[in-house]
């Protein structure tokens, strides 16, 4: 625990800010539900599960160029497909998606909510307000609500990266040795989990040798070399070493950069990155009025959190002037710059200084109320949103694909087939990712993984997909399903074979 003593007075506006927060709470919990609901009707939240279902039904994750089999667009490690298994044991695409979401939400939420806690000497209302203001930025910054609140390999990296951290924060000598085995675990699995997590290890080494020495920064190593070993060696044994690199390494390697690619995509994206990287500025001034003079700041817990936030930022921008690469490549440095913010602020809040602490005050509660306005009219479209649940794409395209079994490719919606007819298929974007990448998919290896009696191919929402180029004969459009939004593509009648 902090040495810092509690130095907040009760104030006689505390009553007001209770209030707040609980409609603050009360609009972020519509805004969280209102986002779940939504990515139920978001294809990517399919696709990134069907590797879960694939593992289930002894498909394999991943696959050398020539190997037969579904291209599941996973080029990340494998922690997140078994992470998200007990979703796909549910009984439908749609349920299993909704689990997924669910738990990608709590994972994400608790990891914030366990470091601000170890990182924060405040107690009570400012750090609750603090969290609240958190969750808030999550929702309303593109990169971190696509990672916390979206099925995918960023959810479950972040909190055992989180986890990484939160143990070691507080340093109980007694259980250390045991606390720093644990960071080093969850350092290894982060980084199994998505590539972009490889400078976390550099970062807490650094933070360990600076704050208690090599000789603290070698326990750390010790049990970390053991565990990579160990994961690397079931990883291999369980995947297989071409596969693994070629999915890995070889297929983001060859991916081309993006904005003209060189100096110009790195600093297109880290120009990208400093636009969302106010939680950095606001760290500043809130450590100033909040931190314990009488040490280095390097030995404040927050010290961690802004070597981790700035070393995953800068891996976040080399990945982001990739192809392919979203905006959520910036989620990791910026979750743990927001967290080191709120925790900041959450301390000056409690500040010793009476000015500083009710300048803190207010500056949190005007920010609150203004992040809240902001997004009311977003909780407001609740309802709309849960009305719309029973015609969302899995249950809908489910009923398509029993009209005519065995007949439809889903190639944005592979848990449809998994679960109507236990068959994998491609994932669209997968042949895509092979594509940018030179490693152009073999006609009779795409064949053999889109439908056994291809005669139409069905999408949400859009009306092109990148494999209906492989498709040529398949230009007559039908519209179907709720609304008309899934589009089929079949070939003209005179070109259609008989069943």
């Amino acid at each position: 625990m902090s040495n810092h003593p509690p130095r907040a007075t009760r104030s006689s506006r505390e009553p007001l800010l209770q209030l707040l927060l609980a409609m603050v709470w009360l609009l972020a919990a519509a805004l969280i539900l209102s986002e779940l609901a939504a990515g139920l009707f978001r294809p990517w939240n399919d696709i990134r599960l069907a590797p879960s279902a694939g593992l289930l039904q002894g498909h394999p994750l991943y696959l050398t160029a020539t190997q037969a089999g579904p291209i599941w667009s996973w080029i990340y490690g494998p922690v997140a497909p078994v992470f998200y298994l007990p979703a796909v044991l549910l009984p439908t695409p749609a349920t299993a998606v909704s689990a997924a979401l669910l738990m990608t939400a709590v994972v994400f939420l608790a990891a914030g909510r366990v470091l601000i806690t170890r990182s924060s000497f405040a107690r009570g209302l400012p750090r609750e307000a603090a969290f609240a203001a958190f969750v808030l930025y999550t929702l309303g910054e593109p990169a971190l609500r696509g990672a916390g609140y979206s099925v995918h390999a960023d959810a479950p990296a972040i909190a055992l990266a989180a986890l990484a951290c939160a143990v070691i924060l507080p340093v109980a000598r007694r259980d250390e040795r045991r606390a720093l085995s644990l960071s080093a675990l969850a350092s290894v699995l982060a980084v199994a989990t998505k590539q972009v997590l490889l400078p976390l290890p550099f970062t807490i080494v650094l933070y360990l040798a600076c704050t208690g020495g090599w000789s603290r920064a070698g326990q750390w190593l010790v049990p970390a070399a053991f565990w990579a070993g160990l994961v690397t060696l079931l990883s291999l044994l369980c995947f297989g070493p071409d596969a693994l690199a070629f999915n890995l390494v070889t297929i983001p390697a060859a991916h081309p950069w993006q904005w003209g690619g060189g100096a110009s995509a790195l600093a297109t994206s880290g120009l990208e990155w400093i636009l969302r990287a106010w939680p950095f500025a606001l760290l500043v001034v809130c450590e100033g009025t909040a931190r314990d003079r009488t040490k280095p700041w390097r030995h404040e817990p927050r010290a961690l959190l802004l070597w981790v936030g700035i070393g995953l930022s800068l891996g976040g921008i080399l990945t982001r002037a990739k192809v392919g690469a979203d905006v959520n490549a910036h989620a990791f440095g910026l979750f743990f710059l927001a967290i080191a913010a709120a925790g900041a602020l959450a301390d000056a809040c409690t500040s010793a200084s009476a000015p500083r602490r009710r300048a803190a005050q207010t500056a949190l509660a005007i920010g609150l109320a203004a992040a809240s306005w902001v997004a009311l009219p977003t909780a407001l479209q609740l309802p709309a949103a849960l009305r719309a649940l029973p015609l969302n794409p899995e249950t809908t395209g489910a009923m398509l694909a029993r009209e005519a079994p065995g007949t439809l490719y889903f190639p944005s919606h592979p848990l449809i087939p998994l679960y109507e007819e236990r068959r994998a298929s491609h994932v669209g974007y997968g042949v895509f990712d092979r594509d940018l990448a030179g490693q152009t998919v073999r006609e009779e290896l795409f064949a053999a993984f889109t439908a056994p009696k291809l005669a139409r191919v069905a999408l949400w929402a859009v009306a092109e997909d990148p494999v209906l180029r492989r498709l040529p004969t398949l230009t007559v459009r039908s519209q179907r399903g709720p609304g008309g939004r899934w589009t089929l593509f079949e070939a003209p009648l005179s070109d259609q074979s008989s069943p």
